[in-house]
């Protein structure tokens, strides 16, 4: 189960970036800027599980390689599966369980809020269309949509700190937090982080509506004093008129802007983020890894470490045999060559035979046996 540790890694990487805002810059007040860093660390925090820095192996003596005791690893987990396959049952299903029922409930709230507009009537006020909510005071905006109750005062200003909202598109940072939310229920830290998103929103609108110049800070700070019982009609909506961040609101509108130099504390997250990757790759079986730091050079060195040693070259491999050759088929539309005439058969020249000499008696080798002796006739009686 992999994609355990991954998570586990991730909502890590969160909780050492929220703590770094919550300790260098969350008292500043470019608030943008905060802005900027609560989303891009929360969306790195899920990106840097698949960095590793596997040089940190042949550093450290005595580390221990993950990738090299996998086998081991996945060999006995098969032999233990049997035992633990309630366990391995029971986890999933609990995490999925609970992150399929959060987000079953962010999409009951989106459409909650399209069926208000749905059902509500549309109105202008001074070329700016908005949908009327007659029985709250509570104005609030979701992406391009404006909820606003027609009679409310000082329309004028709500109309301009929620254009804020639509404009920066508050309400996608909103949305993305609670999905991540989902996936990540157990994390103590992310209500904490939507909070402060949140409040960072309203930050920037309040700043931006307060800076017209028919309207001063202290009398935009006694209008949300004065309108501070709204109550929020969804948990994806954050009405200008909150009181649950109305006292942080009234104290950063007077606050002096922090200096520039502050924007410098932002240098200190490069070590930590170097000494969590390193952490997590001593701490963590990297299965899921897509990025080796420094992967090249040690593959490099072992090479040349394995080049040293002497080694006899692979024997030639015999040529492939020729397929035989297989006469092309006639097409039908082809005309068949005509036939061959038979060839007359080649005359053969009999060689002529050597005359072989005679040989006299003379000229034999050979003993010539003697002749046969004459006959004896009988002596007859007189």
């Amino acid at each position: 189960m992999n994609w355990i540790y991954y998570i586990l890694e991730a909502n890590l990487y969160l909780l050492a970036f929220y703590g770094f805002y919550r300790w260098f810059l969350k008292q500043e007040t470019f608030y943008t800027l905060n802005r900027v860093y609560l989303l891009a660390s929360t969306l790195m925090a899920f990106l840097l599980p698949v960095v590793q820095a596997g040089f940190l192996y042949s550093l450290i003596p005595g580390s221990w390689n993950h990738d090299a005791a996998s086998a081991s690893l996945s060999a006995s987990a098969e032999d233990a599966g049997i035992r633990y396959l309630s366990f391995e049952f029971l986890v999933p299903a609990t995490y999925f369980g609970i992150a399929c029922f959060l987000c079953i409930r962010v999409l009951c709230n989106v459409f909650a809020i399209l069926f208000l507009a749905y059902k509500a009537k549309n109105n202008t006020y001074r070329e700016v269309e908005y949908f009327e909510l007659s029985q709250t005071e509570v104005a609030f905006s979701f992406f391009g949509m404006l909820f606003l109750n027609p009679n409310a005062a000082e329309k004028d200003i709500i109309i301009r700190h929620e254009q804020v909202h639509m404009q920066q598109y508050h309400s996608l940072d909103t949305l993305l937090l609670e999905i991540i939310h989902a996936f990540s229920w157990f994390n103590p830290v992310l209500p904490y982080l939507k909070q402060d998103l949140s409040v960072l929103h309203e930050f920037i609108a309040d700043d931006l509506t307060s800076s017209a110049p028919l309207l001063e800070k202290h009398d935009y700070a006694m209008l949300l004093i004065q309108n501070s019982l709204g109550i929020p009609v969804n948990a994806l909506t954050k009405p200008i008129y909150n009181h649950s961040s109305l006292k942080q609101r009234i104290k950063m509108l007077n606050q002096p802007k922090s200096a520039s130099r502050a924007r410098l504390s932002l240098l200190l997250l490069l070590p930590v983020t170097c000494a969590m990757i390193c952490t997590s790759t001593l701490a963590f079986s990297k299965n899921y890894k897509l990025i080796d730091l420094y992967a090249g050079s040690q593959a490099g060195t072992q090479t040349i470490r394995q080049d040293t040693t002497k080694r006899l070259p692979p024997p030639t491999p015999p040529p492939p045999a020729k397929a035989p050759r297989v006469p092309k088929a006639l097409n039908r539309h082809d005309n068949p060559p005509p036939p061959r005439a038979p060839k007359a058969p080649i005359a053969v020249k009999a060689a002529p035979i050597p005359a072989v000499p005679a040989i006299g008696p003379k000229e034999s080798h050979m003993p010539v046996p003697p002749p046969p002796p004459p006959p004896v006739e009988p002596s007859k009686k007189n």
